[in-house]
């Protein structure tokens, strides 16, 4: 029997040991939360909640610095059960890791905002690797480097004549301009569309979506349940923010609908049938993107594109403000190549080697975006002695990288001469083996990288030089600008500039009118002065919104035969007053009140043209009357430039007296009502989708074709006639849904009469030309 000593000294050992044990298990036991020792260097983590303690609410990207500062270029967080592993350096851990192992490290970890709002379909944080191929494949596709560079230019310099404009006359929303231009870029390629003001629906609504994934994103928005999943199943009145994500699941669903609807119905009625909208629905049956996973891709460009543009175009203002030198440099370098009547080119980018490297250093200084779109690990990995666990977030500490010492020399100083020697575009600087030769972690690294980075860059040097020729920006006097990577800047995932005072003095010549260019006059004058009423901006035609005026150290350009002639390097135009332009005739001389009608034979009318081409050139201009017959042709060139890339304004037909009579108004060729033609070619747009073609009629074209074997066959003397019949019949079983069984058939025979009468009434000199000279009525 235990004496009363030995009852003691046990239950004075339970109560000394109990402590000491549990302090032994929570010191060295793997806890959830607790480190392993082969992971990367970090700081000691609480049991269960790892590091969340150690980190603040507010600039993650500069705690996280520090971090790296104190542990190395490779650092280990555990965030609840989970690891966070941030790599920073010189880039070379970046290329070893995200570049070259990028199999295993492409994924994306779970963000359950996006997840709910979404459905699943939110591209950026996607799960399911087939989706994310699926959906990211069209959109490399559209934002090919090479068709961007070649194609897309013309869109982002006309947006950036308005964006001058509203400099001028708008000169206190400087901070939202940027935005209007960049989201409008982004809305002309993807539905077809422009945004005309910063109150354009898709603006308001895309930026009122990105306030609310903001605020539900940032540290304390929400519960960590990615982190920490029993959280997930509290009830709804405690956390209410499952009902937040689904009202901005609502809102997206409202604002991308509804834009690809928009850009399905562009494409359809021929106005912008390149807009990645339409294209993707033509295509669904082969890209297997529901509707709904179509409008979430293209919503999510809107989303990634517009806002980080337009942060970098404010960053290179502040910059210009607080390093006065670079901006009177990149605007010598700007003023050596364009006198004062041409705005900046795309074009002449590699002939302007300091704007390029201000692009580059703007991104590098403060990038919008100081910690990349996070990746997951799909499997352990074992890499300079660490093990890296599968599931583990790894993040591209971009702005640790790009401030620390190890890759730049006085990384806090904006110098763009550290990448004048750079002649590599940014796509192509991403992709290169050198990683020391690689301008900026910016776009991200890996399989994963932005893949409109072509066009970002294109964005940004097309606004930053044009703004840079046409006004000086400087500072109020006796003010300072904060330019600190954390005190100058606001926001968590995405880093614009806080508002900061800015003076601007443009270089203007203004003209009102139709003019059609003018010689330039230099004057200082403060922005937003209106010198005339009404002044609008206008530089070489080209989707630009203002077609009757000009503003800004002058223009050019701005009438239709001149531009022809420009595309066609036929002449030189020459101003001679603010109204009329003297150029080389490209056409032979007209007669007064007939044009050109004496010099035409009623027969053989296209082999006439075939001759004025080779005597003029490939654009030949003839008068018809009072009116004008633009003919192109040459190696198509020209007709591509005109009637694809501008066919918003050259979609029209001219006006057909015979068929407006025969048909009362509703022959859908010459129609001349926009809206009923319209509404008459959409269904058939729709049902000859070449995607349904391809898939669903072929089978009858196959069967119509084994009887025009027959007929070839057993009638060979009716050769001539035998494609008629095979052609007429596909045509009404798919519009009728009958065949035509011989070439007797009144259908065949209809047709071809009224063919045939159709152009006898408008051979020359069967009516008189009523079209051109109306009093003939």
């Amino acid at each position: 029997m235990l004496s009363f000593e030995d009852i003691a000294r046990t239950v004075t050992n339970i109560y000394v040991g109990l402590p000491l044990v549990a302090l032994f298990l929570a010191y060295y036991w793997d806890w959830p939360g607790s480190r392993s020792s082969k992971l990367p260097p970090g700081p000691r983590p609480w049991p269960i909640l790892g590091n969340v303690l150690d980190l603040k609410l507010v600039d993650l990207s500069g705690q996280l610095r520090q971090l790296h500062v104190k542990y190395g270029p490779i650092i280990c967080l555990k965030i609840g059960t989970g690891n966070l592993i941030s790599i920073a350096g010189d880039g070379t851990h970046i290329r070893q890791l995200l570049d070259k192992r990028g199999s295993i490290y492409s994924g994306r970890p779970l963000n359950m905002a996006t997840e709910i709002a979404s459905q699943g379909d939110y591209l950026v944080f996607q799960q399911d690797h087939n989706k994310w191929r699926a959906a990211r494949k069209p959109i490399v596709q559209h934002f090919n480097p090479s068709i961007v560079k070649t194609d897309y230019f013309r869109i982002q310099e006309a947006e950036s004549v308005q964006l001058l404009y509203e400099f001028l006359h708008e000169p206190k929303d400087f901070m939202r301009h940027p935005m209007r231009y960049a989201t409008s870029v982004l809305t002309c390629l993807v539905y077809g569309i422009r945004c005309e003001t910063h109150q354009d629906p898709a603006i308001c609504g895309v930026e009122e979506i990105l306030r609310n994934m903001t605020e539900i994103g940032v540290p304390g928005g929400k519960p960590p349940v990615e982190d920490f999943p029993w959280l997930d199943y509290l009830p709804e009145a405690i956390l209410p923010w499952r009902n937040r994500c689904k009202d901005l699941g609502q809102a997206m669903e409202k604002l991308y609908n509804g834009l690809a609807e928009i850009g399905w119905n562009r494409g359809v009625e021929g106005l912008n049938p390149d807009n990645l909208a339409y294209k993707m629905r033509l295509d669904e049956n082969q890209n297997k993107l529901s509707r709904h996973e179509q409008a979430f891709v293209c919503g999510i460009l809107l989303e990634a594109g517009s806002d980080i543009v337009a942060a970098v175009i404010l960053v290179a203002l502040l910059a210009f403000v607080h390093e006065p030198e670079s901006q009177q440099r990149a605007r010598a370098e700007i003023d050596g190549l364009y006198d004062e009547d041409t705005l900046p080119k795309w074009r002449d980018e590699q002939s302007m080697p300091f704007v390029r490297a201000v692009v580059k250093e703007t991104i590098r200084w403060r990038p919008p975006l100081p910690i990349a779109v996070p990746h997951r690990l799909e499997q352990d990995d074992f890499y300079n002695g660490y093990l890296l666990p599968k599931g583990s977030t790894v993040l591209c500490n971009v702005s640790a990288i790009h401030l620390g010492s190890e890759r730049f020399n006085e990384p806090e100083k904006f110098k763009p001469d550290r990448f004048l020697g750079d002649t590599m575009s940014m796509a192509e600087s991403v992709s290169q083996a050198d990683h020391f030769k690689r301008d900026h972690f910016g776009f991200g690294a890996g399989r994963v990288v932005c893949p409109g980075i072509q066009t970002a860059e294109q964005d940004i040097f097309i606004a930053l030089s044009r703004l840079l020729w046409a006004f000086e920006f400087i500072l109020p006097s006796g003010v300072n600008v904060e330019v600190d990577a954390f005190d100058g800047f606001r926001g968590e995932g995405l880093r614009t500039p806080k508002d900061f005072p800015l003076t601007s003095h443009g270089y203007a010549l203004v003209w009102k009118g139709p003019t059609s260019g003018a010689a330039s006059l230099k004057m200082m004058m403060p922005i937003g002065e209106r010198v005339l009423d009404q002044t609008t901006i206008r530089d070489s035609g080209l989707h630009c919104p203002y077609d009757n005026e000009t503003i800004i150290r002058g223009s050019a350009r701005s009438s239709l035969p001149c531009l022809l002639l420009e595309l066609a390097g036929k002449a030189t135009p020459k101003v001679t007053s603010r109204y009329r332009w003297f150029v080389v005739r490209v056409s032979p001389p007209s007669w007064p009140v007939l044009g050109n009608i004496p010099d035409l034979k009623p027969k053989h009318f296209f082999e006439q043209l075939r001759q004025l081409h080779l005597k003029y050139g490939p654009i030949v201009s003839i008068k018809i009357g009072p009116r004008t017959l633009i003919s192109i042709a040459g190696d198509g060139a020209i007709a591509h430039e005109l009637f694809n890339k501008r066919g918003a304004i050259y979609s029209g037909r001219p006006y057909q007296p015979a068929t407006e009579i025969a048909a009362k108004g509703d022959y859908l060729l010459f129609q001349q009502n926009t809206d009923k033609w319209r509404a008459a070619r959409k269904p058939i747009v729709q049902h000859f989708a070449p995607g349904v073609m391809k898939t669903q009629y072929f089978p009858l074209q196959e069967a119509e074709s084994v009887q025009l074997l027959y007929e070839f066959l057993r009638q060979p003397d009716g050769f001539m006639h035998h494609p008629m019949r095979f052609a007429t019949s596909i045509l009404t079983c798919l519009a009728y849904g009958i065949r035509c069984e011989t070439y007797q058939d009144p259908a065949v025979c209809g047709v071809e009469d009224i063919m045939r009468s159709g152009t006898d009434l408008n051979m020359p000199g069967a009516r008189p030309p009523v079209e051109v000279f109306p009093w003939l009525k």
